[in-house]
């Protein structure tokens, strides 16, 4: 088992450096830990093995975007379309996307199963929700609405 990021196939022309730095801090990284399109050469057509593995590739993709299309509608921190998130601590967003979806998930399976809520259950649904951000140095998201 290991750890595989799936990329964009214009992703592909950095993955060697990324390697690069992966290995600088002693994370080891080789190209069976990425998966991206097969790219057509020129003058040459891709057989059908190759256009399935783009297919499924390309459906898998869209799944991943739509969880995240998902999660931005919720939580607007997330959003690359009207925000933007820096921050001084990755492992702080890291987490507090973790969270997001963990709740999402809880939501979606309290709504599969007709399983009762409390309502102090679902005060992450309100529409001021954020995540707290007291002991971070650089916390902004900038989006494009004037308040």
């Amino acid at each position: 088992i290991r750890d595989v990021l799936a990329v964009d196939g214009g992703y592909t022309l950095f993955i060697r450096q990324f390697e690069d730095l992966c290995i600088k801090k002693n994370i080891k990284l080789c190209d069976n830990n990425f998966f991206y399109p097969i790219r057509k050469e020129p003058e040459l057509e891709l057989n059908i093995q190759e256009k399935h593995f783009n297919d499924v590739f390309g459906s898998f993709r869209s799944i991943i975007e739509n969880q995240f299309c998902e999660l931005h509608n919720k939580f607007k921190r997330f959003s690359n379309n009207n925000s933007t998130l820096k921050t001084d601590d990755y492992k702080n967003v890291n987490l507090q996307l973790k969270v997001a979806f963990l709740l999402k998930n809880i939501k979606k399976f309290t709504e599969t199963f007709n399983i009762i809520t409390q309502d102090h259950h679902k005060l992450w649904m309100s529409d001021n929700f954020d995540f707290p951000t007291e002991h971070m140095l650089v916390d902004i998201v900038l989006n494009n609405e004037i308040k």
